[in-house]
C-alpha cells in the first residue's frame, strides 16, 4: 500500500455524507451506542435488498419503449440517488406486490426486530443463492416429481468422477479416510460423510434406471465435499488458529447439507427416513462446541499478537460477548489495546490459488475468499517492528477508507504473523494488454477512468506514490488504480529486490524530485501518470529497455529531460504530456485537468 495522507487536505464528511451514512446503519447501532455486530449486518443487508428490489420494480414500471438509452440511464440514475439518499429504514407492515413471497419470508427472517431471531448468515447466502438459481431457470414445480431426464445409469456402481478418476464408491472410501486424518472438523464432517454414504446406498439399491441428471447432481455435491476435506485449511499451528478455521468450516457444511436436502427432495427415487439425515441438531451442537472451545481459549488466552487478532475476531464474529477492560484478553496489556480493525481477514478464511508474481514488495497470488475469486498480496515486512506495524495498519485504514469506481477495491488484510491484503481481482489484466489491437480512443478512455481515480484519491489527501502501466487494471471495461504506494513499503531497508522488476525498477516514471530523494505527492503523481500517457499510447516503457537506471536518473534530475516524443503523438497530446511532466512541481496540472484532457482525447482520438 504505502499510502500518503497529504497533511494539507481536508477530507471530513460534509453533514449530508454522515447523515446517509448514519441511515444506512441498522436502527440498533444508528445511535452510536453499539459497535456493529453480525446481526445488525444482516439486517442492513436485508434492507438493502428490500431497496434494490424496489427499484427494479420502479425501474420496469416507468420503462417507455419510446425512451434512448440516455433518457433510460438518467431515469434510472434519479432512481437510484433517490433510494440513496433516502434508504429503508424498516419493512413495511405488509408483503408489496412487487416482492415474491419467498423473497418475503427471507426478509422477514433478516429484518427481525429481535437481533437473536435473526435468519443466520449460512442461511441467507443458501436462500439468496436458490432465489437466484430459480431467477436463471425461471419458474419451478413446488411439488415433488419424478425425474423426466431422458439419460439414464444402468449401473450406479460403475459411475465415475471424471476429474478424480475414481467410482462414487472409492470416492467416498476416500473421504471417510480424509475425515479420519482432519481430527479438528471430526464430528461436522462425519455426518456429511454419513449422509452420502446413505444417498449412495439408495441409488446403488434402486431396481430401476437411475436419472443421469440424478447421479450427476450426486456426484458434484460429492466432488465438493472431497474438496473441501483435501483442502483442510487450518490457517496455522496454534489451538486457537485450528479452532477459529473449524468455524469457517461449519459454514461450508451448512451449505452441503442443504444440498443434500434439495437433492432428496427432488427425486421420488430418494428417502430421508435414515437419523442420519436430522442433522441440524448435530451441527448445532458442533456450534456450541466451538463456541464453547473459543470461550476457553479467551480465559486462558496466549499472548502472540497473531492469536490475540484471532481472538478478537472470532470473539466478533461469534457474538461473544465483547472483549472489554474486564475480558482476561484484556488483561494482556498492549497486545490487546488496540482494537481489532474493521478491516481484519484471518489466514484461514483465505485460499491461496495460482502464484501471479514476484515484487519488491513481495508475492502475488489469485485466491479465494469466503467464495470470491480475490488477489491476495504478501507483503515481505518485518511485523515484529512496531514502526513498521504502525505504518501497516495506517496504510490499510486509508485504503479501506476509498470507495471509487476507477479504484481497485480492498476487502481486508491482515497485520499479524506474515501480513497480507486481499483485493478485488481485475478481469482483464493491466491496461497495456487491454488496449493492444483497440483504437487510440480506447486507450484515451482507459486513462481518463484512470485519472479519475487518481482525482479520486488526491481528493481524499492521499497520493499513490507509484503510477505505471501495472499499476492500471481493467475489469468488465472499466480502467482502475491499484497498487497505491507499494513502492514505499518496497524501499523500506529490511525488503529485498525481487525479480525482474526490482532490476528494472520504476525510476522511468518517477518525478526527477522522488529519485531525488522526495517523499511522494500530488505533483509527483502527476509525472509518473505522464509517463504512463507515454507508455499506454506507445506500448513500451518510458525511455525504453536498454537504458540503464542510473542513465535515466541522470538525464532526469540533471538534464533535466523528458524521452523523446513518439512519432504517433499529435501536438495536443504531447503538449500535454510537457505540462504533466514538467521538472517544476509547481508548474505541473492538477488531476482534476488531466480528467478533462483525458476525456477530450478519448471523444476526438
Amino acid at each position: 500500500m504505502g499510502l500518503v495522507r497529504r497533511q494539507d487536505a481536508g477530507h471530513d464528511l460534509t453533514e449530508a455524507d454522515a447523515e446517509r451514512e448514519r441511515k444506512s446503519r441498522s436502527p440498533e447501532i444508528s445511535d452510536h451506542s453499539n459497535d456493529p455486530s453480525v446481526s445488525s449486518d444482516i439486517l442492513a443487508f436485508g434492507l438493502a435488498i428490500f431497496d434494490l428490489l424496489a427499484i427494479n420494480y420502479e425501474i420496469g414500471v416507468a420503462a417507455s419503449p419510446d425512451e434512448s438509452y440516455k433518457e433510460k440511464r438518467e431515469r434510472v440514475d434519479i432512481v437510484r440517488e433517490r433510494v440513496r439518499q433516502q434508504p429503508t429504514e424498516q419493512l413495511p407492515a405488509t408483503q408489496t406486490d412487487y416482492v415474491k413471497e419467498a423473497e418475503w419470508n427471507l426478509l422477514l427472517g433478516m429484518c427481525a426486530a429481535d437481533p437473536a431471531a435473526r435468519t443466520n448468515m449460512e442461511d441467507v447466502v443458501y436462500q439468496v443463492g436458490v432465489l437466484a438459481q430459480q431467477e436463471n431457470i425461471g419458474p419451478s414445480s413446488t411439488t415433488k416429481a419424478p425425474d423426466t431426464s431422458s439419460a439414464t445409469v444402468e449401473d450406479v456402481s460403475l459411475y465415475e468422477i471424471q476429474t478424480l478418476g475414481m467410482t462414487l464408491r472409492d470416492t467416498l472410501d476416500e473421504a471417510d479416510e480424509l475425515c479420519s486424518e482432519v481430527e479438528t472438523f471430526h464430528d461436522v464432517n462425519r455426518a456429511v460423510c454419513a449422509r452420502l454414504v446413505d444417498v449412495y446406498e439408495q441409488l446403488e439399491s434402486t431396481p430401476t434406471l437411475l436419472s443421469a441428471s440424478l447421479v450427476e447432481s450426486f456426484s458434484l455435491i460429492l466432488l465438493r465435499f472431497y474438496i473441501m476435506l483435501e483442502k483442510s485449511i487450518l490457517g496455522g499451528d496454534s489451538i486457537v488458529a485450528s479452532t477459529c478455521a473449524a468455524q469457517a468450516v461449519s459454514g461450508k457444511i451448512y451449505s452441503m447439507h442443504h444440498d443434500i436436502d434439495r437433492l432428496i427432495y427432488n427425486s421420488s427415487d430418494l428417502e430421508r427416513t435414515s437419523g442420519v439425515h436430522r442433522w441440524r441438531p448435530n451441527l448445532e451442537q458442533a456450534r456450541q462446541r466451538q463456541q464453547k472451545a473459543m470461550q476457553t481459549i479467551l480465559e486462558n488466552p496466549s499472548s502472540t499478537l497473531e492469536e490475540v487478532a484471532l481472538l478478537q475476531f472470532s470473539a466478533r464474529e461469534s457474538g461473544i460477548s465483547s472483549l472489554g477492560n474486564t475480558t482476561p484478553l484484556a488483561q494482556l496489556g498492549d497486545i490487546s489495546a488496540e482494537m481489532l480493525p474493521q478491516w481484519f481477514i484471518p489466514a484461514h478464511q483465505v485460499e491461496l490459488r495460482d502464484h501471479i508474481a514476484d515484487g519488491t514488495f513481495g508475492a502475488v497470488y489469485r485466491g479465494e475468499w469466503l467464495g470470491t475469486d480475490v488477489v491476495v498480496k504478501q507483503v515481505l515486512t518485518d511485523q515484529e517492528n512496531k514502526e513498521n506495524r504502525a505504518q501497516f495498519r495506517q496504510e490499510i485504514d486509508l485504503w479501506f477508507s476509498l470507495n471509487h469506481e476507477h479504484l481497485i477495491k480492498l476487502y481486508g488484510a491482515c497485520h499479524e504473523g506474515r501480513p497480507f491484503f486481499v483485493c478485488e481481482r481485475a478481469s482483464q489484466g493491466t491496461i497495456l494488454s487491454s488496449v493492444k489491437g483497440f483504437a487510440r480512443s480506447t486507450a484515451w478512455r482507459f486513462l481518463h477512468d484512470a485519472a479519475e481515480g487518481l482525482q479520486h484519491l488526491h481528493d481524499h489527501g492521499i497520493a499513490h506514490g507509484d503510477l505505471k502501466g501495472n499499476n492500471i487494471l481493467v475489469s468488465d471495461g472499466i480502467a482502475k488504480l491499484a497498487d497505491f504506494g507499494l513502492s514505499i513499503i518496497a524501499s523500506r531497508g529490511e525488503v529485498p529486490t525481487i525479480g525482474d522488476e526490482g532490476a528494472l525498477g520504476a525510476f522511468r516514471w518517477k518525478a526527477p524530485e522522488c529519485l531525488m530523494g522526495a517523499r511522494p505527492t500530488f505533483a509527483s503523481d502527476i509525472y509518473s501518470f505522464g509517463m504512463c500517457v507515454i507508455e499506454v499510447l506507445t506500448g513500451k516503457f518510458p525511455w525504453g529497455n536498454s537504458i540503464p537506471d542510473e542513465v535515466v536518473r541522470h538525464k532526469v534530475t540533471q538534464e533535466k529531460l523528458i524521452p523523446a516524443r513518439p512519432e504517433n503523438f499529435n501536438d495536443a497530446e504531447w503538449d500535454l504530456v510537457t505540462r504533466m511532466c514538467s521538472f517544476d512541481p509547481e508548474l505541473r496540472m492538477n488531476a482534476g485537468a488531466v480528467v478533462n484532457c483525458a476525456d477530450y482525447f478519448a471523444d476526438n482520438a
